[in-house]
Formats: structure tokens, C-alpha cells, sequence
């Protein structure tokens, strides 16, 4: 009987330590793995996604609210940036579940587009 209560201790202790373990290391800070794009690979093909979109609807290209035509324009710059469509869904998965994470990238987007908008009115006077 002693012995069955020590094993029951030795179990409970066990187990309170793999719990304690597994969420230990459920609260470490969710880092993105490789398939992930990076910040700096992500912003210039939002960059250009967004390029695409403001043509399209200043009728410079051919409007994109075909579905299909813009689908195609899309493959087209993610194949300009050597990415894969899987990679890219994936990357956009990964930020829609860190929300300031994607805000941060989306300013720098804006920036990007910003700067290129004054290059453009600059050498245009």
C-alpha cells in the first residue's frame, strides 16, 4: 500500500512536470519558420501587388476585377520574386494570426509606396 501511494506521488509529480514543461514552452513567442517570407522579401510583392491593383483602376492595365486577369497578375509578380503561391498563402496565414506583426510590414509597405510615388512626381517636373 505504501509503495502504491509513492508510485501515485511519483506519477502526479511526473505529470505536473509535463505539464508544466509543455506549457512552458506553449507561451514561447511564436517565431515564423523558413517557408515564412521575411519582412524583406514580403514588402516589395505587397509593394507591387498594390502597383498592380492602382493600375488596374486608373485603367492603365487592363481592370483586374476579373478574377481571373487578376489572379494572373499576381502569379506574375510572385513569379518576378521567385516565390511560390503555396509559400506566399502560407506567409499571409502565418501574419493574419500576428495582426501587429502584419501592421508593421503594411506600414512599411505604405512607405515604400510613398517614396516611390515622390520619385515619380519628382522626375516627372
Amino acid at each position: 500500500m505504501f509503495s502504491d501511494l509513492l508510485s501515485l506521488k511519483t506519477m502526479l509529480k511526473t505529470y505536473y512536470f509535463l505539464f508544466l514543461s509543455t506549457f512552458l514552452l506553449s507561451c514561447e513567442e511564436n517565431k515564423p519558420n523558413d517557408f515564412i517570407l521575411s519582412e524583406e522579401q514580403l514588402v516589395p510583392i505587397l509593394v507591387d501587388f498594390h502597383l498592380i491593383d492602382a493600375a488596374a483602376k486608373q485603367g492603365v492595365l487592363q481592370n483586374n476585377r476579373n478574377n481571373f486577369i487578376r489572379h494572373k497578375q499576381y502569379k506574375s509578380i510572385l513569379h518576378h520574386h521567385k516565390v511560390e503561391e503555396e509559400r506566399f498563402d502560407s506567409t499571409l496565414n502565418y501574419f493574419s494570426n500576428h495582426l501587429d506583426q502584419f501592421s508593421e510590414i503594411y506600414q512599411k509597405v505604405e512607405q515604400k509606396l510613398v517614396e516611390d510615388l515622390s520619385k515619380y512626381q519628382e522626375s516627372e517636373e
